[in-house]
């Protein structure tokens, strides 16, 4: 069924008599409160709705005619080119926006497009659930046994290595442990070990006294200090330069260490998680990671599968997006179709949970 609402009363017949040997059934009206009377009764899969009306804006006859029919497609026409109209029409829910003189073939094109968008399409409906951020989504078998050893590790303060490719949620699974210990109200402080300059690692690291060295205008407390009780992570570990890997040896080793231009002994109190997508081991063989470091950061190790390797949550991901989607941009998409989930599946995501 086709619903087609215009005030011209000649170009009206026009596409009734066009559509109608076309197949369709369609119903017509010049007044726009008959329109909405006729879309809340037959709930067309396809509406053209003309913008100037005389009894009721196009736009508000569309907003208002979504809450009865949500499923309609709306084709807006008028004879005003002007971009707020035009973007009101696209927010509201327009399914196309075309303007005056009507291309009739054009139009046929688009209603043609908008009924076979819905031909044989089988939905998966987003459920609507109360994600708290930094959500780990995964009801596969690999995934439940790594929401098991986040259980085991919230309830010991040792260090883990995590690895995995990127985008797979390294530091996700850090945080999980962090936030679901004890020490939870102490500070998670990240390190990303690929973006500090060389020559600052140390007093990023340890902090430094006044006057240390040349612009240390000011005593700063390192990272490590200020992790406190908490837990400091270093993301990408395998970038640390070798040079530091022996001072960061040591201080895991004594539980402490000193600012940089200071002699006071500073406690290390933090738990120290480390995550890499290099394979450390071959690093080691190579010389470009110590192998005392290495074993000193692995007391305990996660591997995080890459997305390829747990299909199966994909349909679990989308929901989850869709709904901080949802969210943040202010959107109310309530079903994917079937086949995207199941192109989705197809797909390897080299770059994992964040492409």
């Amino acid at each position: 069924m086709l619903v087609i609402v215009d005030d011209n009363v000649t170009l009206l017949e026009s596409l009734k008599l066009f559509f109608e040997e076309k197949g369709y059934k369609v119903y017509s009206t010049p007044f726009g409160n008959d329109g909405l009377r006729i879309i809340k009764k037959i709930k067309p899969k396809v509406a053209i709705i003309d913008i100037r009306l005389p009894d009721i804006n196009g736009l508000d006859l569309m907003k208002k005619a979504l809450k009865y029919s949500p499923a309609t497609k709306f084709i807006t026409i008028t004879a005003y080119q002007d971009m707020e109209t035009t973007i009101k029409a696209i927010k509201l829910g327009a399914y196309e926006y075309i303007h005056k003189p009507i291309d009739i073939e054009e139009l046929n094109t688009i209603v043609e497009k908008a009924y076979s968008s819905e031909v044989n399409f089988k939905y998966v409906i987003i459920e609507k659930e109360n994600f708290k951020e930094n959500t780990i989504i995964g009801k596969s078998k690999c995934m439940q046994e790594i929401f098991k050893i986040i259980g085991l590790l919230s309830e010991v303060k040792t260090n883990v290595l995590i690895v995995g490719e990127s985008g797979t949620g390294k530091e996700l699974i850090a945080r999980a442990i962090h936030y679901h210990s004890k020490f939870r109200s102490e500070p998670f402080v990240a390190i990303n070990c690929s973006a500090i300059v060389e020559n600052l690692w140390e007093s990023e690291l340890f902090g430094h006294e006044k006057g240390s060295f040349t612009g240390a205008e000011y005593t700063k407390k390192g990272k490590l200090e200020l992790a406190g009780n908490g837990t400091i992570f270093f993301d990408e570990i395998g970038e640390i330069p070798l040079h530091l890997q022996a001072k960061l040896l040591r201080v895991i080793q004594e539980k402490e260490f000193e600012r940089v231009g200071g002699n006071k002994k500073i406690k290390l109190n933090a738990r120290i998680i480390a995550a890499t997508n290099r394979n450390l081991e071959d690093m080691v063989k190579k010389g470009i990671f110590r192998k005392d470091l290495y074993f000193r950061l692995k007391v305990f190790e996660i591997e995080v599968p890459p997305l390829r390797r747990r299909k199966e949550d994909i349909p679990f991901l989308v929901n989850y997006l869709v709904e901080k989607i949802n969210r943040t941009i202010g959107k109310k998409i309530t079903k994917i179709p079937y086949n995207v989930i199941e192109m989705f599946k197809k797909y390897d995501w080299l770059g994992n949970v964040r492409e």
